[in-house]
């Protein structure tokens, strides 16, 4: 998942549907006790959303600095 992951968010991200704001704001409460596959997979990719937000925001500071 995590390869997927990495092409897959900012394609999320760029597309600003609904569901992605659902994503983001959930990532923060992604519970590691799965329900089922579907759940399980959204949870994951909620945190692949936060991690791959925070890295983002961490570069483009350093860009602005540079």
């Amino acid at each position: 998942m995590k390869k997927k992951s990495k092409e897959y968010i900012p394609k999320l991200l760029e597309k600003g549907t609904k569901r992605t704001l659902e994503i983001a704001t959930l990532g923060g409460y992604a519970s590691r006790r799965t329900l089922d596959s579907e759940t399980s997979r959204y949870m994951t990719i909620c945190r692949e959303v936060k991690k791959y937000v925070k890295n983002n925001k961490k570069k483009n500071q350093k860009e602005k600095k540079g």
